[in-house]
């Protein structure tokens, strides 16, 4: 057995941009293996590998990052869940990491990023309109119960997280505090998960993953809890030198809530590990800043991370709160001048399809990029795969810029500061790079730990 590997990354140097200390370069002896890696770096999308797209994630590099972010949230991915552990579902097609395409490539770490909405050994009760006994004067709901997951039948779910992670492993994370958002008369609402429960999970599912185990391993924080919760983990993640993380999203954009919240685990990790004593990976992000179902330019969000301290810039997943579990959005079809259903399934996908553009840090439509859309038809771009495949491809050029562009002047801002999006949006750039975000925002010391 390895179950004494120390799953930490050996950090060379540590080296903040001059002008902008929360944009900060780091140097590897030793990342899982690999040699001669420097970060920021950008993860590319599992969901755009295929045979068609394997070309264009073949590029040489020193390391090759693939995620694919899985959000179990929805009654149907309990139920894929369920099924996994009872051994009636494949881990790989469930959460769809059946391709084996990432093997092919060279200097590649491939693996899933898993968030659960709830504590998933409790019971959970939710609600959803009855359709057959509502009517206009009085809604009826259905209440629909889910049994608590068998913590030791687990341990297989885990078992194959293990397999299916080439190169890494991201431990599961649990959503603290969340209450299911439950409609009419439910006699018991779930209990949340608490941040003691929270740290008895992750510690669970920490110690099956690491035995047998040479691969690094990310332990999860959630950017949107207190100040005082996150402290709470670090603390204990401190105890048990658990010192890389991987910071959760939630699905939100890089607000102020979520920058308060990054600025007290940052703080945090500083006091506890020093500055080359951890490694942070983003992940579970927003793309866009705030987006509208007709609007093809969106400021950037998740992009915006690799200048607040991100080592590893991860990727994005919907922001779901309450799922029902008959999707009825006849209203918002209504809403938004929608004539017919497929009419309708046509404005969802270009609202999907939306591309980063590094030249202005706007998302837009395929046939509204400023680059795509001189190579003539894009309509390609709309395919799911290939959309995601162009847009993960453009981010991890997009971060190598940056990075060469801070190693040749020890300068970012010169660079950011004439994009389109920072120049129309001021109150986004203020909170990047203002004088109240530069004062030591998140703590850099220039003397290491």
């Amino acid at each position: 057995m390895v179950d004494n590997f120390d799953s930490r990354i050996s950090i060379d140097k540590v080296k903040p941009a001059k002008d902008h200390p929360e944009y900060i370069v780091k140097e590897y002896s030793d990342f899982g293996g690999f040699k001669n890696v420097v970060s920021p770096l950008k993860s590319l999308d599992m969901r755009g590998l295929s045979r068609k797209t394997m070309d264009s994630y073949s590029f040489e590099t020193e390391i090759r990052i693939i995620e694919k972010p899985h959000y179990v949230c929805k009654s149907s991915s309990w139920d894929s869940i369920r099924k996994i552990i009872d051994g009636d579902n494949d881990f790989g097609s469930t959460i769809s990491m059946k391709t084996t395409l990432h093997e092919e490539l060279k200097n590649t770490m491939a693996f899933p990023s898993i968030s659960f909405s709830r504590d998933p050994f409790v019971k959970c009760k939710k609600s959803f309109r009855d359709e057959e006994n509502s009517n206009e004067e009085k809604t009826v709901y259905k209440i629909k119960e889910y049994e608590p997951l068998n913590e030791e039948d687990f341990k297989g779910f885990l078992d194959n997280l293990w397999a299916y992670s080439k190169g890494m492993l991201l431990v599961p994370d649990i959503i603290i505090g969340h209450n299911q958002t439950v409609q009419g008369e439910v006699p018991e609402k779930t209990k949340p998960c608490t941040v003691d429960n929270f740290i008895k999970r992750i510690d669970s599912f920490y110690n099956l993953l690491k035995a047998k185990n040479k691969k690094p391993i990310f332990v999860p924080i959630q950017a949107d809890q207190s100040i005082k919760i996150n402290e709470q983990i670090i603390s204990h993640y401190k105890k048990n030198g658990y010192c890389n993380i991987w910071v959760d999203f939630t699905g939100g954009a890089i607000s102020k809530r979520r920058l308060a919240g990054l600025r007290g685990i940052l703080r945090k990790l500083d006091e506890v590990f020093g500055k080359n004593g951890y490694v942070v990976y983003y992940s579970h992000l927003k793309r866009e800043y705030r987006s509208h179902m007709k609007e093809s330019e969106c400021p950037a969000s998740d992009m915006l991370t690799q200048f607040v301290e991100a080592d590893i810039v991860g990727l994005d997943r919907p922001r779901l709160s309450f799922v029902p579990d008959e999707d009825d959005d006849k209203e918002r079809m209504i809403e938004f001048g929608a004539k017919t259903e497929e009419e309708w399934e046509a404005m969802k996908t270009l609202n999907r399809s939306r591309i980063f553009d590094p030249a202005s840090y706007y998302y837009y439509f395929p046939s509204d990029h400023p680059s795509l859309n001189k190579k003539g038809d894009t309509t390609n771009y709309l395919d799911p795969v290939i959309n995601k495949a162009i847009d993960s491809l453009l981010k991890v050029s997009e971060v190598e810029t940056v990075k060469v562009i801070k190693n040749e002047k020890n300068l970012v801002r010169p660079y950011i500061k004439d994009k389109k999006m920072f120049k129309n949006e001021k109150e986004i750039y203020d909170k990047i790079f203002g004088e109240e975000a530069t004062k030591s925002l998140f703590g850099f010391k220039n003397s290491q730990k």
